[in-house]
This record gives structure tokens, sequence and C-alpha cells, in this order.
């Protein structure tokens, strides 16, 4: 009877402990299953007046919930256009709840704990704007507000005809959406949308040109190509220089009467019609009026660039003389009054120049002189070869711009000065020779080249994916000088084959130091080095400082190869889990560097993963929140080490889940 008793009695505790365990949990099924039963809520959110887009806190806000809850949002431009791709961050109290990314019909869902949340959205190409909704289940359409436009049309002050180019906008500071955002906001913003200030503004082929201003961006200056100058503008309120133009206030009735400065377009070529490449081009026009012939001035221009393959230049008109205004630019250029231009010709890196003056009745058209012909220059043709006689494709003169490699038939040619007896030519891989000039031989240049060592460098990040366009340092140690001439090296130029003879930087101790980049497979390399001799090589970062060092010595005729790994490329990576393990979607990862200053976030996905790349090795102090849960904090955490971040529930949900 007593053990009946005993088990009776039992029995009802242990059903008295099932019911207070089991009962909290099925009334917050009951309540979310209540709360989840009404109507999806569709809502649009106009954003024109709404204090959202001061970056203001909302006045009425409604509390989260505990169980998490999935928001469908429909991302639209203000004409009601969906914006694909666009990129969308939902926050509450300063503390980064979701981020997402629209698909082509504008659409993304977010995850949050319900409330009033505000967004941030950024579109390609347009400005980011935001918002506040009630996060719920249903779909809610975020529509960007309307914006005011600044419109306008430029026109040639010659003709009045449209004056299509492209122009430069700096706005004087960010939009107001941009305004007090929170540090964690704006680290999971793309960073194209938070660089806004500068756009480029296309005038059209008709001459109207648009372009936002959306609140709190302006003032902003308006520039214009540096071959046009600007003579007038409509309204005359409107500040503006040659060149600038200052926006204070939206407007649609802009005109810019633009002057597009001419070009005196010909060719450089050698005595006996060989394009030259390096040639710098200065020049000066002089006028005399039609009108009246004791009036004359004169324009100074000069090519902005080397000429092209066939040798032909464009050299510019520049600004008036001093004294004058831009407004009689269109008289001042007048082709009916240009009577001779005189060039002074130059190669690169050479102080000594050719004068050649053109007269108006010798000129091809109005601004078109022809060729420019230099009697000091002359085209020397030249064959390579190996000892067996193989004709050497790519082969070229040592700091000689101006010509052509050896094709497959070893046949180049370059261009000389008046006065050089010897020029240089070899290629990487192939010990360069001193050859001298024949003047008086009508055969090309017999150029024999020897086998030579061969240094490559390959540069891969800390992952292995080959790195492009990295400058690469190699520098040797002391060493006596064996001969007075210096040493060669050569740089690959990527998948073209192509190689450029440079000479590298010669030191009294006798060492030297040349850098090059490295080409689209990551890779650079070096000829005609001292054998036997210590190499370090060095890959250098932006800012100079060495991102990899190796040291390596290289051998007679030797083909060697280094490969260099950046420290600079660690990813930090790992995963968020609550105290039971399971993983943790949208929290938001923020690395601090010893300064505190954010140095990467990134929020985890619905596995519970996150990376942040583009680190350096080391250490810093990692920060981790999540709705629901105490905020993680851990100072001096190893970056190149995977980690585990496991979340504490905050008391108040922990309360209101039991």
């Amino acid at each position: 009877m007593r053990s009946a008793r005993l088990l009776g009695l039992c029995t009802v505790l242990a059903l008295a402990i099932v019911i207070a365990w089991v009962w909290p949990r099925l009334s917050a099924v009951r309540d979310a299953r209540s709360d989840s039963a009404g109507p999806a809520t569709s809502s649009a959110i106009e954003l024109a007046q709404a204090p959202a887009t001061t970056g203001r806190e909302p006045t009425q806000t409604s509390p989260p919930t505990a169980t998490p809850l999935e928001t469908e949002l429909v991302l639209l431009d203000s004409r009601g256009q969906p914006l694909n791709a666009a990129q969308v961050v939902v926050w509450r109290d300063e503390m980064v709840l979701a981020t997402a990314t629209a698909d082509d019909e504008g659409r993304t869902r977010v995850r949050s704990f319900g409330g009033t949340v505000e967004a941030v959205v950024a579109a390609q190409d347009r400005f980011p704007w935001r918002a506040n909704f009630e996060a719920s289940v249903g779909t809610h359409v975020l529509q960007a507000p309307e914006v005011p436009f600044v419109r306008g049309v430029a026109v040639h002050a010659t003709t009045g005809l449209p004056a299509p180019m492209d122009l430069d906008l700096a706005f004087d500071r960010a939009p107001d959406a941009l305004h007090d955002l929170p540090e964690q906001v704006t680290a999971a913003l793309p960073a194209s949308s938070l660089e806004c200030r500068r756009r480029n503004v296309l005038v059209r082929e008709d001459g109207t040109f648009e372009f936002a201003a959306p609140s709190g961006a302006l003032p902003a200056t308006l520039h214009l190509p540096v071959r046009s100058l600007l003579v007038d503008v409509h309204p005359q309120s409107v500040g503006h220089d040659t060149r600038d133009l200052r926006i204070t206030e939206p407007l649609t009735d802009l005109r810019l009467v633009v002057f597009a400065l001419p070009s005196i377009e010909g060719r450089v070529v050698t005595v006996d019609g060989a394009p030259v490449l390096d040639a710098d081009v200065q020049m000066e026009l002089e006028f005399v009026s039609p009108d009246d012939p004791s009036l004359a001035w004169q324009l100074r221009g000069s090519a902005p660039d080397f000429p092209q393959r066939d040798g032909t230049f464009h050299a510019w008109c520049g600004n008036p003389p001093a004294g004058r205004r831009h407004a009689d630019l269109p008289k001042l250029l007048d082709p009916r009054a240009l009577r001779r231009v005189h060039f002074d010709i130059a190669r690169a890196g050479r102080l000594a120049g050719t004068k050649v003056t053109v007269e108006r009745a010798a000129m091809i058209d109005t601004w078109n002189v022809g060729d420019l012909r230099l009697d000091a220059l002359r085209r020397i043709e030249f064959v390579a070869r190996s000892l067996d006689g193989t004709p050497i494709d790519g082969a070229v003169a040592a700091d000689l711009s101006a010509g052509t490699p050896s094709g497959e038939d070893g046949h180049g040619w370059i261009v000389v000065d008046e006065g050089v007896t010897h020029v240089e030519v070899g290629k990487l891989g192939w010990r360069p020779v001193r050859v001298p000039l024949r003047v008086d031989s009508a055969s090309p240049l017999e150029v024999v080249l020897e086998p030579d060592n061969v240094l490559t460098c390959v540069v891969r990040s800390q992952t292995g994916e080959l790195r492009p366009g990295v400058q690469v340092r190699l520098k040797s140690g002391a060493r006596p000088f064996e001969r007075e001439d210096w040493r060669h090296t050569s740089a690959c130029l990527g998948a073209t084959g192509a190689s450029q003879l440079r000479r590298a930087r010669q030191f009294d101790d006798g060492s030297f130091e040349v850098g090059a980049q490295t080409d689209d497979r990551g890779c650079v390399a070096f000829g005609g080095l001292t054998s036997g001799i210590a190499l370090r090589i060095d890959v250098l970062g932006p800012t100079g400082e060495p991102l990899a060092r190796a040291t390596t010595r290289v051998g007679v005729d030797e083909r060697a190869s280094v490969e260099l790994r950046l420290v600079g490329d660690v990813t930090f990576r790992g995963r968020v889990v609550d105290e039971e393990g399971a993983p943790l979607a949208d929290a938001f990862v923020l690395l601090r560097d010893t300064d505190g200053g954010s140095c990467g976030a990134a929020p985890s996905d619905f596995r519970g993963r996150f990376e942040i790349p583009d680190l350096v090795p080391g250490r810093a102090t990692v920060e981790v929140q999540r709705v629901g849960f105490e905020r993680y904090t851990e100072n001096g955490m190893d970056l190149t080490a995977e980690a585990l971040i496991r979340l504490r529930t905050e008391p108040a949900f922990r309360a209101r889940g039991r």
C-alpha cells in the first residue's frame, strides 16, 4: 500500500513538472500563430517628407517580438520601376538587423524581430535613400523619394549648335540620407554608395544634360573638360569662371555657352619618313587680323600625349594672352587670321629640340600642318639572330621608345638622334649587345644575341590567387665593378610576349635596383643579372610598404623562378552560433584595430558563417551584435585562425521565451 501511494505521488509530481515546462512554450506558439494568421500587409513608404530621410529617429515605434519574422521588401525608384541588384541594410537602435540584395524584380527578404525598423537603400548610379517601416510578416514597398534635378543645355559659342561632352560634378557634401548613419550601418553599405559626391554628367548629342541634386548635397561644382572653356552662362546669377560652374540650387533652365579649343594636327617623322613616337610637341600660333593687318597676336599650345603609332599628334591651343577675355576666343582663333605655326619639337628625356615653322599656305587645311620632318633624326633597321642564325622575335633597343621590336623574321627598326654612334639591342632571356651604327650602310644592322639568365617572380595572395598589377622591386647586394657598362633589366609585359629593355639604377657600391609591375598572370621577369650575386625581391604595397620578400641567386644562363605570397591578404573567417550551437544568421561582426577604428565588417549568412577579407595579419578586437542576444566582445583575436563565436540570449528574451 505504501509503495502504491509513493508511486502515485511521483507520477503526479512528474506530470506537474511536464506541464510547467510545456505550457509556456505552447502559449508562445499560440501567440505566434495568432500574429501570423492576420492578412499580409502591403504598404508603400512615402519618403519625400518621411522623418527617416533626415536621419532622425521615428516618433512612434513598435516593440520587437520574441519570434523572428521574415518580411518581403519591394524596392522601387521614384517612377515605380523595380531597383534590381539594389542593396538594403535594416537596423534598429544602431544595430544592424539584416542586409539583403534585390532580385531582377526589386524583391528581397529580410529577417527581424518585428517592430519599427529603419532601412537605407543603395542602388547602382543612384543616391542612397532611407525609410522606416513596420517589420512584420507580409510585403512592404519601399519607394525612392522624388529628387530635385538640375537640367540644362550646352551649346557652342561660334555656331550655337549642341556641344556634347563629359562634365565632372562634385558635391560639397553627402546627401542627408547618409548623415548620422550608425557606424555599423555605414560599414555594411557598399563603398561605392558612400563615395557618391563625385559624378560624371553626360551632355547628350542634342546638348541637353541633367543630374539629381538630393537634399543636403548642394552646393556643387560642375567642371568642364580641359579642352573646353566656359564663355557665358544663363541665368547670369550663376557663379562661374573659365572652367568651373557653381550650382547652389536646383535649376531647370541652365544654359552653358562653351568654346571648344581647336587642335593642330600633324605627323612627326624622320628625314626618311619614319614616324617619331616619343616627340614632345610645343607650338605657337601666329595670327594677323584679316580686317586690320596692324593687329596681330599669338597663342601657345602643346600636345598632351606622345604621337600615335603612325607619328600623328594633336596639339591643343591654350588660353588667350593676358588682358584678353575668354569671351574673345572665337575672334582670337578665327581661322582666317591664322598665318603660321612655330613648332619646338624635342624627344622625350632630351633637352635640345628642333624648331620648325609652317606657313599657312603650306598647311593641308586650317588645322592640319601635314608632316614635320626632323632632319636630325634617322631610322636604323636591324635584324636580331641567335648564335645559330635563328631570327629572334621581340628584340628592342634600350631606352629608345621610337621604333618597333623585331618580328618573326628578326627585323625591326629604331629612331636615333644625329651623333649617336652605338645602340644597345636585347630581349628578355638574351644578353644585350652594343652595336656600332654605320651611317653609309644600306643593309640592316646584324645583331647576334646570346642566351642570358632570367629570374621570373610570381606573386600570389595568401589564398593562392595570382595578383596582377603589383609593384615588384629587385635589388642586388654590393659588388665590385666588373666593367664600366650598366646592367640591363627587361620586364615581361604580359600575354603579348613583348619585352621592354630598361636600365637599372646603379649605386656607388656596385649594387643596382629596378622595379616593374606584374602582368595579368601575376608575373614579372628580370634578365641580364650578374651571376652569383645576392638578389633581394620585395613586393611593395600602395604606399611602398613591403608585403612580401624573398632572396635568391641566379647562375649563368639560368632560368630561375621565385614565388612570393603577400602578407596583407588575410581573410578573417568564422561562425556565429547560439548557446546550443545552432547557427545564427544576420549577426553583425565588426573588427576594430588597436586604435579603436573599424577595419572591416560583415554579416553572418544562414549557416552562421562570415568572411572579412583584405586584412593585415595580426590581432584585433571582435564585436558581434544580433537582436535578442547579448553583445559579444573579444580582444586580441587572431585573424588568421577561424573563429567560433557563441552568443548568449538577452535576459529579457530569455524570460519571454520561458
